[in-house]
C-alpha cells in the first residue's frame, strides 16, 4: 500500500499502472507492419476486398445459423411445456 501511495503522489495516475510481464500483442503487430509494409497491386486490392465481402458473407451465415438453432430450441422446449 505504501508503494502504491508513493507511486500515485509521484506520478499521478500513471504510476498505478500495472507494466510488469509480457507486452499485449497489438505492439508486436504495429512493429510488424512497419517493417514489412509494401504497396500492393490491383489484384492484391481486388483479391483483399473479394475476401473481405467473404468473410463477412460467412460471419453473417454463421449468426444466422445460431439464431435459428436457438430458435428451434425455444419452440421444442415451448411445445414440450405445452404437452405437459
Amino acid at each position: 500500500m505504501y508503494r502504491w501511495e508513493k507511486n500515485y503522489q509521484e506520478r499521478g495516475l500513471s504510476g498505478l499502472e500495472d507494466n510488469r510481464g509480457r507486452p499485449k500483442k497489438d505492439m508486436y503487430k504495429a512493429d510488424k507492419k512497419d517493417k514489412n509494409q509494401k504497396p500492393i497491386d490491383e489484384s492484391e486490392r481486388e483479391e483483399l476486398i473479394r475476401l473481405r465481402e467473404e468473410n463477412k458473407y460467412l460471419k453473417m451465415q454463421i449468426l444466422f445459423e445460431k439464431k435459428f438453432q436457438a430458435l428451434l430450441l425455444e419452440e421444442e422446449a415451448e411445445a414440450r411445456r405445452k404437452q405437459k
